[in-house]
């Protein structure tokens, strides 16, 4: 069996484009979980329910960036 070689990728043949660039807005932290769990205490209706839902989704990406 033929091994394959790494093949050196330099950065000028990679198309980078506008679409590969992102704004890191905040980081995932625990803190801001249990501040969005703290705040859909004192609301009623669907604000309520949407920052619920938004809080658990963001309890599983902890560690991650909210990015624009």
């Amino acid at each position: 069996m033929k091994k394959s070689s790494p093949k050196n990728i330099k950065r000028d043949e990679v198309a980078l484009d506008d679409v590969n660039k992102h704004v890191v807005k905040k980081l995932i932290t625990s803190d801001l979980v249990l501040e969005l769990w703290e705040k859909s205490k004192t609301v009623k209706g669907q604000e309520k329910a949407e920052l619920v839902k938004t809080a658990q989704v963001l309890s599983q990406n902890i560690g991650g960036f909210i990015v624009e």
